[in-house]
């Protein structure tokens, strides 16, 4: 009965995950069943650890579920967890001789933004993606290819422009909860007041700021596409390659309504993902 809850348990988080049509059900449509099961479960992982700054509404309660993620990890790797997801990841931690220690660092990195949220240069920023989106990416690009070391500063690039597409994407929740992920660096450059932003309401200079950070992204994508492109095998790289992709395409469609991301949801249909996926794979 036990073990019927679970499955039934890790399909729902797997179904909000990748849901039929997103960007990550194209992204990891063509891999085989079992790989495309590995990275679903690591990315129902992140996600669950890493939306609860935005989906909870004390801060108090988050860091209380960190701790007790903290300690389910460590459980983990004894395989004597409770949650049906880390117990699910067993299998994929051991195959792919994946390293529970680097899950432990999401959570601290984590842990240590709810007690500073401020990114005063852009140092900060990419260490934060770093230890958060780096540590995910990483990880799944070892389930798609061993030798995914290779390409450590490929994916330390796309990472970081899932990162920054991820903070446009849920800027609207992390603004309600004063998680503004754009660095004083570049509000300052800008002559933007990122304060303003906590108003959830568009005006000029947030715009600005919203087209720098497009800017910034679509920089280091490139960067991280010429250096796959360089390299012997880095067609292993392509979920991540498409999801930054994709994600870049939802951006363009943002940026030419004028940013209306405090007002109505914008997206991609997912025909236009099929498509765009379809014609990106043959450059890669």
């Amino acid at each position: 009965m036990t073990t019927m809850m679970n499955s039934a348990a890790i399909t729902s988080w797997l179904a909000s995950t990748s849901p039929l049509g997103s960007d990550t059900y194209y992204a990891l449509n063509r891999l085989e069943p079992e790989i495309q099961q590995a990275i679903k479960i690591i990315l129902a992982v992140f996600h669950t650890i890493m939306s609860m700054p935005f989906t909870m509404s004390d801060d108090e309660i988050v860091r209380a579920k960190l701790r007790w993620w903290k300690e389910e990890i460590i459980k983990a790797q004894q395989q004597h967890a409770s949650h049906p997801l880390c117990i699910a990841l067993y299998p994929i931690m051991e195959k792919y001789e994946l390293n529970y220690n680097a899950l432990l660092q999401c959570i601290t990195a984590i842990e240590n933004q709810l007690q500073n949220c401020q990114f005063p240069d852009e140092k900060s920023l990419r260490d934060y993606y770093t230890y958060t989106y780096g540590i995910r990416e990483r990880m799944i690009a070892k389930i798609t290819c061993a030798e995914a070391k290779q390409h450590a500063e490929a994916i330390h690039h796309l990472a970081y422009t899932l990162g920054l597409i991820d903070n446009l994407q849920h800027i609207k929740s992390r603004a309600a909860k004063t998680y503004i992920f754009f660095t004083d660096e570049e509000a300052k450059e800008l002559s933007v007041d990122k304060s303003k932003l906590l108003t959830l309401k568009i005006s000029d200079d947030a715009k600005k700021l919203f087209q720098s950070h497009i800017d910034k992204a679509k920089k280091h994508f490139q960067i991280g596409v010429d250096m796959v492109r360089a390299t012997t095998g880095g067609s292993t790289l392509q979920p991540l390659l498409l999801r930054a992709y994709l994600g870049l395409k939802w951006c363009d469609l943002v940026s030419e309504a004028q940013f209306p991301l405090f007002t109505h949801h914008i997206e991609l249909t997912p025909l236009r993902r099929w498509w765009l996926s379809r014609r990106f794979i043959k450059t890669i």
